[in-house]
């Protein structure tokens, strides 16, 4: 009997394959079963359902090493995200556009608004409620990032990381001002 490892290994292994091939939403647990030689019985053993393993990869080939790595800022974080997204480019493209509450979209959201609380929630006024803030950017910076691999094929990760980080810079400070003009006008008011 093989063990649970070698079993979600194998399980990903043909989940990935399958969405070099086609769209998540054309992917059945019968498809990633007969590709890995696992049963159905066996595929639920492991995973409740296939968003589940899409989340598992994400963890186990990039949240894990990242995490073990003990990154500790957004900057730092960024060339690690493109460089991984772009060497999976199939995987990602196809498991970015599932949306939903179960996505890998929203996994991988989750990982990353932390690091952007901590490095940038402080930079703002104490009055100022920063989270929807720093949501909208990590929402607007998934979106950048899923359109560049969609589209910007010659632009590698580490000039994409740059670029990206350049910016978030420029567009954080923008809105800041945008959000302390209305403070200040109600001041001299």
């Amino acid at each position: 009997m093989a063990n649970k490892n070698d079993t979600d290994q194998k399980l990903a292994s043909a989940f990935k394959s399958l969405l070099e091939e086609r769209s998540f939403d054309n992917i059945t647990i019968n498809d990633i079963c007969e590709r890995s030689g696992t049963s159905r019985r066996n595929f639920y053993r492991h995973f409740k359902d296939k968003y589940d393993l899409m989340c598992w990869i994400y963890q186990e080939e990039f949240c894990i090493p990242v995490f073990e790595m003990q990154v500790p800022h957004f900057a730092d974080l960024m060339p690690l995200i493109c460089k991984y997204w772009y060497e999976n480019k199939a995987f990602m493209l196809h498991a970015l556009e599932v949306k939903g509450p179960n996505s890998l979209r929203e996994f991988s959201i989750k990982r990353v608004t932390p690091y952007l609380l901590k490095d940038y929630g402080s930079a703002f006024d104490e009055s100022i409620d920063v989270k929807p803030l720093i949501s909208e950017l990590v929402e607007f910076g998934h979106n950048m990032l899923f359109n560049w691999l969609k589209g910007n094929p010659n632009i590698g990760p580490e000039e994409y990381s740059n670029l990206f980080l350049s910016m978030m810079i420029n567009v954080s400070s923008s809105m800041y001002s945008l959000m302390k003009k209305p403070a200040e006008e109600s001041e001299n008011v």
